[in-house]
């Protein structure tokens, strides 16, 4: 028999008033059909007299109310499909918080949210609703209420009750550190780590008043790519100086992207950069290069990326860099208590309690070597916590950006993931997507910008900038992601993956085999010894990884090898223009390497003529400019100086002025830094 609204009521402000004396929060699972869903929808919301965050459609993103405290959140799983919205909206509730999913019937949800994502021939019931639905049965804190059946017990109430303590110790401690990066000795950065909702970021916006407090005048910049992060930077920035912080209004604490930053010629007394993670290797050390007095903070595990990866990438580069750095963790939560039930279960639905394998002697692999590479399908994996936990650790070790929404799309794919493994541990992954195999109306539309469908992401690319239908209505894989363990790398185990998934994809009759990242120098040497060359060059900075997108291809049909030829050579004769009007934050080391892998005409006897000419002193640089600009790409620049690429690239793709290359890299003038440029040309004939 249905339950009456006053006794659903009565349950759920009993649940909050138990949450608020335990310190805990729950989770509530509302699953029936549509009609029932929406009564309980609409009554809750009348119901609801607190602070309540609605989020109802898919055009609301739960990282919308990140930096606010809610009693309750409303999440309609029908249209939010997004797991990182859950997770985001999870970690804004306080203690006694209800975090309510309504819901298809439970045998249905699996079913209703792969058709809504995938295409119509892989409509596979959800692998990851099919988890989260099994660990939901019986998990403490979570309750499944349907218009049938029985309203739960609630939990048991603790002797004592929970006692919300503002500024916790360890954002005391946070705090105090922080301003002795800012008053002791440079060059010894500190880095934050935290779970979320530990007040790692308000202990930064409070560290910055205490700063200037003490310090009248100091300077100091938030360094983030997330609004949200400032918001809540900004808020404590202004309780703990007593400003009014509203738009323009009053002072604010100064902040900025990490490009823009990195850019800002202001000496700043103190700069700190929050969620680290999200940022790529390459950023965080230009970062740590620039200024002298830096904090990094960066959440653990969650949808900013993963803690836990960032000091893997990132710990001996910034040994190497700064030996003196130091490191503390915010342990203690703010707005619930340690024994959380709501983040317990999160954690163990997103695999964020993975701690990745500590590295250990491994004998040489030689393309595979000793290990075991092998087909895994993911029906197996989902059988297997602690394969797909050690799985997931490795993923977040080797990727700056992973996400909850990673592993989703991980348990739903179609395709089986490679697997490589030594005496039973996973040391090596590699996750392929399928792409294209689209109508070919559905293709000439991409193609002329009329649609612009979620997914393909290589394949729209490539089709729509060589104008080919085929790129699009022929399948291809996709390599998503690749992960070698730290202990495992440089001993040709990527490259083993790389060949299996791509000899994997021939025998299944894919045309091409394709990849997108952020361009790096590391990077397109990896892909290019396994025979992907450049097809597409991204002309936007991601705001994390501060470089540009990269999508390398290798053929593996006559059909798409004219296609992808094209797409080469078009970026091959384009590429230092792009470089010039385009790319022109792009790293040094990157756009050489680029140039070198790309295919590039000899010179002519005329442009060889008047650079031996000019290195002989019979011309000026003015005399051969343009002819040296065309020899770039042949010239095979990887030998020469990170100086002296700076200054070739610089004087002839970056219209650097002779004056502003001698500052940048501290010579005496003209003759200086042309010297530097004539040993690079040496060095490359």
């Amino acid at each position: 028999m249905p339950h009456s609204a006053a006794e659903l009521d009565t349950f759920c402000d009993a649940l909050a008033t138990r949450g608020r004396h335990n310190g805990h929060r729950y989770l509530l699972i509302w699953a029936g059909d549509e009609d029932w869903c929406q009564q309980q929808w609409r009554r809750l919301s009348c119901h609801t007299s607190q602070r309540c965050a609605v989020i109802e459609t898919g055009l609301t993103r739960g990282q919308a109310v990140l930096g606010q405290e809610f009693d309750c959140a409303l999440i309609d799983c029908r249209q939010v499909r997004r797991v990182n919205d859950w997770l985001a909206v999870a970690g804004t509730l306080v203690a006694g918080g209800l975090l309510h999913l309504f819901a298809p019937p439970l045998g249905d949800w699996p079913g209703e949210f792969s058709a809504s994502q995938a295409p119509s021939n892989h409509r596979i019931p959800s692998r990851f609703l099919r988890r989260f639905i099994e660990l939901a049965s019986g998990a403490q804190g979570v309750f499944v209420l349907s218009e049938q059946g029985e309203i739960p017990a609630l939990p048991a109430e603790n002797h004592l009750p929970w006692r919300r303590s503002l500024p916790s110790l360890d954002q005391q401690d946070a705090v105090a550190a922080i301003v002795r990066v800012a008053t002791g000795r440079n060059k010894r950065p500190l880095v934050i780590t935290a779970d979320r909702g530990r007040g790692k970021t308000a202990a930064l916006g409070m560290a910055a008043a205490e700063l200037q407090q003490r310090q009248p005048g100091a300077t100091v910049l938030l360094v983030s790519s997330m609004a949200a992060s400032v918001a809540v930077a900004q808020r404590h920035y202004a309780q703990q100086t007593g400003a009014f912080v509203q738009g323009d209004s009053g002072p604010s604490l100064p902040h900025s992207p990490p490009d823009a930053a990195l850019e800002s010629t202001e000496a700043w007394d103190l700069v700190m950069v929050d969620e680290a993670a999200s940022l790529s290797v390459g950023l965080l050390e230009r970062l740590t290069e620039r200024f002298p007095r830096l904090v990094f903070a960066t959440t653990v595990s969650g949808y900013e990326g993963s803690g836990r990866g960032f000091e893997l990438r990132f710990a001996d580069r910034l040994k190497a860099l700064r030996p003196q750095a130091r490191r503390m963790s915010l342990v203690q939560p703010l707005r619930w208590a340690a024994d959380d039930p709501l983040e317990a279960f999160f954690n163990r639905v997103f695999v964020m309690a993975s701690t990745p394998r500590p590295a250990t002697e491994v004998p040489a692999v030689t393309g595979g070597g000793e290990a075991l590479l092998a087909w895994t399908a993911i029906d197996e994996l989902m059988t297997d916590e602690a394969r797909l936990s050690a799985v997931f650790s490795l993923l977040l070790q080797a990727h700056y950006q992973t996400t909850p929404a990673d592993l989703q799309a991980l348990l739903d794919s179609p395709l089986p993931l490679l697997i490589a493994l030594r005496d039973g541990n996973v040391i090596g992954v590699c996750e392929c997507v399928e792409e294209g195999g689209l109508p070919v109306a559905m293709a000439q539309a991409i193609i002329a910008g009329r649609r612009q469908p979620p997914g393909n992401l290589a394949a729209q690319r490539l089709a729509r900038m060589a104008g080919d239908i085929e790129l699009l209505s022929q399948p291809s894989w996709r390599v998503r992601r690749i992960a070698v363990a730290a202990e495992a790398r440089r001993q040709g185990l990527g490259q083993a993956l790389l060949a299996a998934a791509t000899k994997k994809a021939a025998d299944l009759g894919q045309h091409y085999v394709s990849a997108s990242f952020a361009l790096s120098d590391p990077l397109i040497a990896f892909w290019q010894r396994a025979g992907f060359a450049p097809r597409y060059l991204g002309s936007r900075r991601d705001s994390s990884s501060g470089s540009y997108s990269l999508v390398v291809a290798r053929s593996l049909t006559a059909l798409v090898e004219t296609p992808l030829a094209v797409l080469r050579d078009d970026l091959a004769n384009n590429v230092v223009d792009s470089l010039a009007l385009v790319q022109r934050s792009l790293d040094v080391p990157s756009a050489i390497r680029l140039l070198s892998v790309l295919p590039a005409a000899p010179p002519s006897a005329a442009d060889q003529q008047r650079l031996a000419r000019y290195l002989a002193g019979e011309l000026t640089f003015e005399h051969c400019a343009s002819g040296l600009r065309r020899m770039l790409p042949s010239a095979g620049l990887v030998s020469a100086t990170g100086r002296e690429q700076r200054v070739v690239l610089g004087c002839l793709v970056w219209a650097k002025s002779w004056s502003q290359l001698a500052e940048m890299e501290g010579l005496a003038g003209r003759a200086a830094v042309e010297a530097e440029f004539k040993a690079a040309w040496r060095r490359a004939v």
